[in-house]
């Protein structure tokens, strides 16, 4: 049975990973992203145009619910299956691609006790840290309701 590759990632010093299908580029800067000005959420962290279209920046540490740890200087483009555009998430850095065994679940996740409902397992990584698999579609849903107000 073949590997579920993701791309490992951190974010203010949370261990975090991406399945490689839905990660599209890697910016390692943000010198192209506009700051939203009228933004009162906070999901947002401003827009960006890429291959001309416009690319709304998601604040991530904000959506995790955990303190920024200064600047998230690393833009990782992606796109869910069914979506018309990309979307930016701000990151850390970018520790390097893995593959993972495919039976990797939720059930795994018990007792970590985390914030939102967009958490698709944990692994182990180098030096037996914790890295948490994202459902890139249940964390757009996530950041979605944070801009609704909910």
């Amino acid at each position: 049975m073949a590997g579920i590759k993701v791309i490992t990632f951190s974010v203010s010093g949370r261990h975090l990973a991406l399945p490689t299908k839905n990660v599209k580029e890697i910016l390692r800067s943000d010198r192209y992203l506009k700051p939203l000005f009228y933004n009162q959420s906070g999901v947002l962290k401003g827009v960006m145009e890429l291959e001309g279209q416009m690319v709304s920046v998601l604040n991530t540490p904000f959506i995790l619910d955990i303190q920024e740890n200064g600047r998230e200087p690393i833009i990782l483009v992606c796109r869910e299956r069914g979506m018309d555009r990309a979307v930016g998430l701000v990151v850390s850095s970018v520790d390097g691609i893995r593959t993972l065994d495919p039976s990797i679940t939720r059930k795994e996740l018990h007792g970590l006790n985390l914030k939102g409902d967009f958490w698709a397992g944990v692994f182990k990584g180098p030096g037996g840290k914790n890295i948490l698999l994202i459902e890139l579609g249940r964390f757009l849903i996530a950041a979605l309701q944070k801009i609704k107000g909910g």
